[in-house]
């Protein structure tokens, strides 16, 4: 665009300087030749086969452009050449060629500046808002009713009420897309509620600076994310600041995670690999605790902590787990019944609501209760997938004969 703009400018300045009147003739045909390069760019978008003749065509222009200096070298005119005006107008009909890129790069730009400048109804970086200095972390949600706004037509929560008493484990459990992961998004304020009030302490959750509101809580997920970087980095990232190797070590021991960081032949300095890769998933969740141990979050939150581990990684990371939430309000996230038998209440979702709640003993001797009846399904999965484990290494005939 620089060269076509400084070509005609200079064609149009030696034009006028030549003879003026014949380049006010010229210049008056040259819009008429950019509506021309516009038209021929909309011709020769999408038609291969015509741009190639045209650029036949044109090279022979050119060709006949060139090879006919001798002529006018023959009549001495070659002071009379008016071929900066040609000049000028090609650079403009050049000019207008490019109005298809600008018009892509403009349409392009402006989706990035409306994505720039759009204002989050949530914004992380806005430091206004409530902060306590002392969290009891009694959570409340009062007539909840939620949809994703990427979902406007699913309704996940329909009037959901549950009170989270401080220093207490509430386990949801509930049949997959029930919305129990969605309570932990709202309570971390990924989203707010379309109606209904979420309260920490007795202070709606919209009150709070986000930022402050979120290092109170502590996230262990069933995929931990771990960075490209040291167990150590991975572990002290978990804190707003820097964490010393005084509070990276206890946090381990907690987690039942030192032992095997200490095995490893770096330790702390391991790296472990793209999102963990170089650990196991027991290895991997130990590492992930440890990271939310170090913030000391007044309220845990687990989101299907262990559903992905082996039995035995299961218990090693659950013991983890139970040291954590000593003291703390948890709100635990789980499809295996049997890690959440002793959670102090246990509320079943189903559809949107809460439909049973209360200890694991009172829910069982409810008469066609459906955590009864979730629970009679988790053993029916149980027993069948022992009895194919054990055809398989038995033998079924094996089986069958010892009744």
């Amino acid at each position: 665009m620089v060269s076509s703009i400084a070509t005609a400018a200079a064609g149009l300045f030696i034009g006028f300087t030549a003879c003026w009147q014949l380049a006010f003739i010229v210049l008056a045909l040259i819009p008429l030749i950019g509506v021309n390069g516009y038209v021929q760019a909309k011709f020769m978008k999408g038609f291969s086969g015509d741009a190639k003749l045209m650029y036949e065509e044109a090279s022979q222009v050119a060709n006949d452009a060139v090879g006919s200096i001798r002529t006018i070298a023959s009549f001495c005119d070659e002071e009379k050449v008016f071929y900066a005006l040609t000049m000028a107008a090609l650079g403009i009909s050049q000019w207008s060629s490019f109005a298809v890129d600008s018009s892509k790069a403009k349409n392009a730009a402006a989706s990035i500046f409306a994505i720039i400048d759009r204002k989050s109804k949530i914004d992380p970086s806005d430091e206004s808002g409530v902060k306590l200095d002392n969290v009891k972390g009694e959570i409340e949600l009062r007539h909840v009713s939620f949809k994703y706004p990427s979902r406007p037509d699913i309704q996940i929560f329909q009037d959901l009420s549950l009170t989270i008493h401080c220093g207490n484990t509430v386990a949801l459990v509930g049949e997959s897309g029930s919305g129990k992961s969605t309570v932990v998004a709202l309570l971390q304020r990924f989203y707010d509620p379309d109606s209904g009030h979420i309260t920490l302490d007795g202070i709606e959750l919209k009150r709070f600076q986000l930022k402050w509101l979120r290092q109170q809580m502590g996230l262990v997920s069933q995929e931990p994310v771990l960075f490209n970087d040291t167990i150590r980095a991975n572990i002290a990232y978990g804190k707003d600041g820097d964490a010393t190797e005084a509070e990276i070590v206890p946090a381990s021991e907690l987690a039942n995670a030192y032992s095997f960081i200490s095995s490893l032949g770096q330790g702390f300095d391991t790296t472990v690999g793209q999102r963990g890769a170089q650990l196991s998933g027991g290895q991997k969740q130990r590492v992930a605790i440890a990271h939310a141990i170090i913030k000391s979050p007044k309220i845990l939150l687990l989101d299907e902590a262990t559903s992905a581990l082996d039995a035995e990684s299961e218990r090693v990371v659950q013991d983890a787990l139970d040291g954590m939430m000593v003291n703390r309000t948890a709100v635990v996230v789980a499809h295996r019944l049997s890690t959440i038998k002793n959670a102090d209440v246990i509320a079943v979702v189903k559809k949107g609501v809460i439909v049973e709640i209360g200890k694991h003993d009172t829910l069982m001797n409810i008469s066609d209760g459906f955590y009864a009846s979730l629970v009679a399904l988790s053993h029916e999965r149980f027993n069948c997938i022992r009895f194919w484990y054990t055809s398989y290494h038995q033998g079924l005939p094996s089986l069958l004969t010892k009744g």
